[in-house]
């Protein structure tokens, strides 16, 4: 199987190195700002798949939000990088009111310069454009893991898991792993895992579901190759409620491991977020989590303040607790409620030590950030 990190893709004249992030046009290589790079790279793992708008977003952007100007501006240096331009359209074509589609004929050569010559794309052993997102990385999905708990008021425990397994995953090097919106839009409904591929340009799927009964725990989950329609693993976990951190753990080494031959970054050590000290603690923040989608609401923000509360009794070492409770506060100083003179300050040493507590929780350090902005 090819490293992610040693792909070269070829058409015309031009050539993607992935591993020197550099294009190369007649084995000379062209300035290109990294997003265009970028662009080009996602078009060429996507032949002659109609890319949409919001899959560029998504991919290329990172989720962030871009004027129509922007997306035009990239796509017309893409094309003028390669060759090509709006009139011609031999390789990016324009499909109006849908979006673009990469037309080139491809070669992709798994091998670093000095290898033994180009392969077509998806011959056999070898992976197809597809199986990489555009940033070099095995593309994979995590579905919300599924409640089958008696309790239907604990599939909120069932996404904050899910969302931990995709953090936790994101944190390798050589995946690339889609956001929480791009998965959660499957949620509660019949899977179909072509559908999951084909929508969100991943190769890998990981799904699962939750049974938990008082202090048992049961957690089932698979990882999938959707490309090959074929489950490369599949493990049951049964364990105590209190140690549903350690399942995660185990469960993103296990998929990280089980694909380590297919990624050559697999190996770089994985940060770790700091769990919890109890299991109380963590439902507590995961409620609170819930409730802050209603933020505004002055009794939503009371119960979300209550829980972050009632989580820092039960471990004052819980970084994120602390993070949720900064961002209350700082909602009372910017409504200029009772009290507000203090609650920016108040807001800045809950942000601290949080990231003082949990250095490696990117949700902790945007807490921080968000209050040194305002300060």
């Amino acid at each position: 199987m090819a490293e992610a990190n040693s792909l070269h893709i070829q058409f015309s004249d031009c050539e993607i190195d992935v591993a020197a992030f550099e294009l190369r046009r007649g084995g000379q290589p062209c300035a290109v700002e990294p997003q265009v790079f970028e662009l080009l790279l996602y078009l060429a793992s996507n032949p002659d798949r109609l890319v949409t708008k919001n899959d560029l977003i998504e991919n290329v952007w990172g989720g962030r939000i871009v004027s129509d100007s922007t997306l035009a501006s990239r796509i017309k240096s893409a094309r003028r990088a390669i060759g090509d331009d709006g009139e011609q359209q031999r390789f990016i074509r324009t499909v109006h009111g849908r979006g673009i589609r990469f037309i080139a004929d491809l070669r992709v050569d798994p091998l670093r310069a000095g290898g033994n010559g180009w392969h077509d794309a998806g011959a056999a052993g070898m992976p197809t454009p597809g199986e990489f997102s555009a940033t070099g990385g095995l593309a994979i999905a995590v579905l919300p893991f599924v409640n089958l708990g008696s309790d239907p008021d604990q599939g909120f425990f069932c996404d904050g898991l899910t969302e931990d397994i995709i953090t936790d995953l994101s944190r390798f090097r050589g995946l690339r792993v889609r956001t929480r919106d791009s998965s959660f839009r499957y949620r509660g409904a019949e899977v179909d895992i072509q559908r999951v591929r084909q929508e969100l340009s991943i190769r890998y799927v990981v799904s699962g579901s939750v049974r938990r009964q008082g202090s048992s725990l049961r957690l089932t989950a698979q990882l999938t190759d959707a490309e090959q329609n074929c489950q490369l693993w599949a493990e049951r976990f049964d364990r105590n409620s209190e140690d549903v951190f350690a399942v995660a753990d185990e469960l993103v080494s296990t998929i990280a491991a089980t694909l380590a031959g297919r990624v050559q970054a697999m190996g770089s050590t994985l940060a770790k977020r700091k769990p919890p000290a109890n299991l109380a603690a963590y439902e507590c923040v995961l409620r609170a989590q819930v409730g802050m989608a209603n933020i505004g609401d002055p009794a939503a923000e009371a119960e979300c303040r209550r829980l972050f509360e009632q989580a820092l009794q039960s471990d004052p070492g819980y970084g994120r607790a602390h993070a949720g409770l900064a961002i209350l506060l700082l909602r009372d100083w910017f409504r200029g409620a009772p009290g507000s003179t203090t609650a920016l300050d108040a807001a800045l040493e809950h942000a601290r030590q949080a990231v003082a507590l949990d250095g490696e929780d990117s949700e902790c350090q945007e807490t921080l950030g968000w209050i040194l902005l305002h300060r």
